[in-house]
């Protein structure tokens, strides 16, 4: 990756968050993203608005500036599924890199708290087709990670 992008993602506060909450919990959130076609950084930016008391718009996931690289990510990662070597690890650092513009969008999208905490839960779970407790364990566990970071 390119110095000054990198040094970009490190002054992002929800990347930040992303790096401590991915590892610990990746099982359970690719878990999601397989099974309920959800966004990682949608998960991680709910959890991470939670702690910071903020909030994000109504539909967010469905905001124009996200929805146009999430397709490429998507592609990306079906790609590099296929490769091994040095195409995997070039195709990964490509989708990490596609990965982190999504969380600077993400970032650039939180506003003040005004949907309460559990409408943010709620209303994301909903858009999933899941019902609106079943997403909830998973937020708590990411806010237990930074807890005890």
């Amino acid at each position: 990756m390119g110095q000054e992008f990198t040094n970009a993602l490190q002054q992002t506060p929800l990347w930040r968050f992303a790096n401590r909450v991915y590892l610990p919990n990746k099982i359970a959130l690719l878990a999601w993203q397989d099974d309920y076609a959800a966004q990682v950084n949608d998960i991680i930016a709910i959890a991470f608005a939670l702690q910071q008391g903020l909030s994000l718009p109504a539909c967010w996931w469905q905001d124009d500036s996200v929805t146009h690289l999430r397709p490429l990510i998507g592609r990306v990662r079906h790609y590099r599924t296929g490769l091994d070597g040095a195409l995997k690890r070039n195709a990964l650092t490509f989708e990490l890199m596609l990965e982190g513009l999504d969380i600077q969008l993400l970032q650039a999208l939180f506003v003040d708290a005004e949907l309460g905490s559990g409408d943010l839960v709620e209303h994301y779970a909903l858009s999933l087709g899941v019902k609106k407790g079943a997403l909830a364990p998973l937020i708590q566990t990411l806010l237990r990670v930074t807890d005890s970071t």
